[in-house]
């Protein structure tokens, strides 16, 4: 995991702030949960710099430290919503930082490491959908 670019314990700024989030599955447009995320601006379609990897487990991804960038979206969220979705995505995830391609940093939920051993390895940088 050399490279890996991740801070466990992420604290959260104040309810007013605006974040940067970086989606990779279900809250991606197209995708059931994208819902959760009204309220949010989406900024565009993104890539990460190539230091994470996709896990699959089944109905949803979870994103952990790698070797591929992976391609999702970014928006731009209020704080009150920021902590609606840390209720939302529950125990598996934790939310962290990530590089983006262009150097942004923005935040993602990434796999706590007690529950990676639930999932499958992906190998690609974008998660297609449930099989």
């Amino acid at each position: 995991m050399s490279g890996w670019r991740f801070c466990f314990g992420f604290v959260p700024t104040a309810m007013s702030a605006m974040h940067l989030l970086f989606v990779y599955g279900t809250l991606r447009r197209g995708f059931r949960h994208h819902g959760e995320l009204r309220g949010a601006r989406f900024l565009g379609s993104v890539r990460t710099q190539p230091t994470y990897a996709l896990v699959d487990f089944g109905p949803y991804p979870g994103l952990v430290g790698g070797t591929r960038a992976i391609a999702g979206e970014l928006y731009e969220v209020p704080g009150a919503l920021m902590a609606a979705l840390d209720a939302f995505e529950g125990d598996e995830y934790v939310r962290g930082n990530v590089v983006l391609e262009d150097g942004r940093i923005a935040e993602a939920y990434f796999v706590r490491p007690e529950y990676r051993h639930r999932a499958r390895p992906l190998a690609a940088d974008t998660w297609a959908g449930p099989d």
